[in-house]
């Protein structure tokens, strides 16, 4: 009876214990009430935006009320406010909560940017701090407005940081933004914008996944796929990717199954914001937590028993709760660096149907990992950020100025063979040719025409600034002297022919000076071209082309060239005095067209056509070098064509004709051997000797007649003094005139007696004869006249003065009549 009694006591104790402890433990969980702020729609007929988020709040608070004290001892109470994306309509519900109660010491939410800075800076003010999963805004950033706004949803400028390195590893400098609401890519492929030469990256910072759509605007799911396939998407992680459990004691896979239960079981859609909602409702928790702990601690154990804290001192501590935050969530570490979470940013590609991930970077530590063997471009690699504008140098190739100066090469030896000819056969070379010295002085000027081709085809790039202007100069030079050379030489050869021709001059011309005057001028200019404006390397752009190879590519062509500031108007001062000079030329040609002579050299036709070469040519360099100008190689081998083929035609006109009559004829004209040629100059020289002899004895016996004849003179011109004037006289001095011109008429007369042959008419008409040729006689002696000028003492063709030019003209142009006659010019 006793110990049944006892155990029914015992049982009855229990029960009431039971009973008496369920409700104290209940009531151990202090509500907490936290304002949950945020749009119930998106508008008039809009989603509800807050029922994929309700399973994930749910889920935490549940999560809440398992774990252990003090977290175990607060109930989360939260109270939803209708912002409806309105600034003044949510400060307004804000003030309407703060005053109709209870007391708030969070707020919680926060979905859109007006809203949300609107609220967060008006917080300091009320005491009170928000915990937000969506404030990504960067503009939320700045810690002096929005102090106690803290967000675990990472700030779009962490993913702004990944697009930078993304685009810095891939060296993309020139980047287009689109902003769009609606599908992303749904008129890229309309537009034509994907392939090799675009690359897009949807940079949105949202964790929704790939949003391609389906029918939109008449583009089919599979264009999109098109248009998409290849792009980058930067998103945030929305779960953590470790398996270890957080500190609800869920891993992110556990937590992401148990979600999608609850959204089964209440029928809502799904969020992209869930796991970051999750975590928000953890960190409210732990810091309102934290801190009512502190309040109980210091009013129940500090020296100050029974004090109330200030509301200023509660806010106080739970900024700093909040700051201090850090555990291990389902999206992953969560703490706050200046009221923004670090956080990892994804790397989607979307290849064919399916994303791929292939790179990560971090916000805390500003890496970003790629896996290169992942990336796919449909290119040969990256695409370029712009159309690549290539310069490319426009210079003479090898191969065209290999081939050019061979044939300038040919042409200089050709005329140096010429001058070695000349010179070796220099007394034969003139009985057939003009002058030696001219054509000297027109080989001097092929020479040197033909040298400024292998000055001007260097390519700049191989030389310095300082080279490259020394070899403008030395082209310049080269090709304009030796042009005035070649043009003078033939201008005097055509002018001289003409005025035999046409003005019958047989005195000594004076044209040889022209080239003296053309060679100053051409002095004159280039000298002062050279002080005042000298040449210099210019580059000049051409227009840009299409790189046939590459659609991305354009070709920037330029070239350098000489060039000075003022290079038209000493173009036109070199060209100005030159061109009525041509235009002479040709007309002189013109007329001395059908003169033939006995030279080669100096033909009429010949001279005629060298002219004109050289008056067409000049003239189609200027004007071909001026036309293409834009194309370098071209004008180098266009003018180093005119100027070969101008000296070839001058080689072959002039020079050509000459030694084929020289070589024919070698045995008749030149000596066959040195020996052979001292010899006939030794005895040239014993013949020249033994007539000088000669003409001294003769000048010996003239004077010896003439001092006879002038004493002879001298009795009669006495006897005549002395004799008396008389009218007689005078008749007799009359009949003896007219006696002397009837014998002049009569020039057979016979004169009968010595006083008639010493007539004062017959001897002056003597003197008149003999002293002249007494005087040239007496020339060489004191050094004057060779004595083989004279017509006395053997031919003009066995002695020819190497300074004379004899030439026949055998017939002239209708209107012109020279008789055959030996003409001499000294030069």
């Amino acid at each position: 009876m006793v110990n049944g009694g006892r155990s029914e006591l015992l049982l009855l104790l229990l029960l009431v214990c039971r009973l008496t402890v369920g409700p104290v433990l209940a009531q151990v969980r202090h509500p907490l009430p936290v304002l949950w702020m945020m749009p119930v729609s998106s508008g008039q007929g809009g989603v509800n935006l807050t029922a994929g988020l309700g399973a994930a709040v749910t889920l935490a608070l549940q999560d809440l009320k398992k774990q252990p004290p003090p977290l175990g001892n607060y109930d989360l109470q939260l109270q939803l406010l209708d912002s409806q994306c309105d600034p003044a309509k949510s400060l307004k519900a804000l003030f309407d909560a703060m005053w109709a109660g209870p007391k708030y010491l969070m707020v919680f939410g926060g979905v859109c940017p007006g809203v949300t800075s609107l609220i967060a800076r008006s917080l300091p003010a009320l005491n009170l701090v928000q915990v937000s999963f969506a404030a990504a805004s960067p503009s939320l950033a700045n810690r002096k407005w929005y102090g106690n706004l803290f967000s675990t949803m990472p700030s779009d400028r962490a993913v702004n940081q990944a697009t930078v390195k993304l685009l810095q590893r891939h060296h993309w400098t020139r980047v287009g933004i689109v902003t769009q609401e609606t599908t992303r890519l749904s008129q890229a492929y309309r537009l034509n914008l994907f392939g090799s030469r675009y690359q897009w990256m949807v940079v949105d910072g949202g964790t929704g996944g790939w949003r391609l759509g389906g029918h939109v605007s008449g583009c089919t799911t599979t264009s999109v796929l098109t248009a998409a396939d290849g792009s980058i998407r930067l998103q945030i992680r929305p779960l953590s990717n470790t398996n270890t459990p957080g500190v609800s004691g869920r891993t992110a896979q556990n937590y992401q199954d148990a979600y999608l239960q609850q959204l089964i079981q209440e029928g809502a859609p799904l969020s992209a914001l869930h796991a970051f909602a999750y975590d928000t409702v953890w960190v409210a928790a732990s810091a309102l937590a934290q801190v009512m702990e502190a309040v109980k601690h210091r009013e129940k154990y500090s020296a100050k028993r029974n004090v109330t804290v200030s509301e200023d001192e509660v806010q106080k501590m739970l900024l700093e709760a909040v700051k201090k935050t850090q555990f291990e969530g389902v999206t992953g570490p969560v703490f706050f660096r200046n009221g923004e979470r670090p956080t990892s940013i994804e790397l989607i590609q979307f290849q064919g149907s399916s994303g791929v991930l292939v790179g990560e970077f971090s916000s805390e530590t500003q890496q970003l990992r790629l896996r290169n063997h992942l990336l796919k471009f449909k290119g040969g690699g990256p695409a370029r950020d712009q159309t690549l504008v290539r310069p490319q140098r426009r210079h003479v190739k090898l191969l065209q100025y290999s081939i050019v100066s061979s044939a300038a090469a040919v042409t200089i030896i050709i005329a140096l063979m010429l001058l070695c000819f000349i010179i070796f056969h220099r007394k034969h070379w003139l009985l057939r040719s003009g002058s030696v010295s001219q054509d000297q002085l027109l080989l001097l000027g092929v020479l040197l025409s033909s040298s400024s081709v292998l000055v001007s085809g260097v390519d700049g790039a191989s030389v310095s600034d300082g080279t490259f202007e020394i070899l403008c100069s030395a082209g310049v030079w080269t090709l304009c002297v030796g042009h005035t050379v070649s043009f003078t030489v033939l201008l005097i050869r055509t002018w001289t022919l003409y005025s035999l021709c046409t003005v019958k001059l047989k005195q000594r011309s004076r044209s040889s000076r022209l080239l003296l005057w053309m060679l100053l001028m051409d002095v004159l200019v280039l000298t002062s071209w050279q002080i005042l404006d000298p040449l210099r390397r210019v580059v000049l752009q051409h227009h840009v082309e299409m790189d046939p190879s590459d659609q991305d590519v354009l070709v920037q062509p330029f070239s350098e060239h000489c060039g000075c500031s003022h290079m038209e108007l000493w173009l036109t001062a070199v060209y100005g005095y030159r061109g009525p000079l041509l235009g002479l030329g040709c007309f002189l040609a013109w007329n001395i067209r059908s003169v033939q002579t006995d030279h080669p050299a100096v033909s009429g036709q010949r001279l005629a056509l060298s002219m004109f070469a050289v008056t067409v040519f000049s003239g189609s360099g200027v004007l071909g070098s001026l036309l293409t100008s834009h194309n370098p190689p071209l004008q180098f081998c266009l003018s180093s064509v005119l100027i070969l083929c101008c000296n070839i035609c001058i080689l072959i006109g002039l020079f050509g004709p000459t030694i084929l009559h020289v070589r024919l004829n070698s045995s008749k004209l030149q000596p066959p051997c040195e020996l052979q040629v001292e010899a006939a100059e030794e005895e040239d020289e014993e013949q020249l000797s033994r007539l000088n002899r000669q003409l001294k004895s003769r000048t010996s016996q003239l004077d010896a007649e003439i001092e006879t004849i002038t004493m002879q003179l001298s009795s009669e011109s006495e006897i005549l003094h002395h004799v008396p004037r008389s009218d007689h006289a005078e008749l007799r001095s009359v009949s003896w005139n007219n006696e002397a011109r009837a014998d002049d008429r009569n020039p057979e007369k016979k004169l009968s007696s010595p006083e008639d042959v010493n007539a004062p008419e017959l001897v002056q008409r003597r003197l008149s004869v003999q002293l002249p040729i007494l005087h040239h006689s007496y020339l060489p002696v004191i050094g004057g006249v060779p004595s083989s000028s004279s017509s006395l003492f053997g031919s003009r063709e066995a002695f020819v003065h190497h300074d004379a030019i004899v030439t026949t003209i055998t017939s002239c142009p209708p209107g012109g009549h020279v008789t055959a006659e030996p003409i001499r010019r000294q030069q």
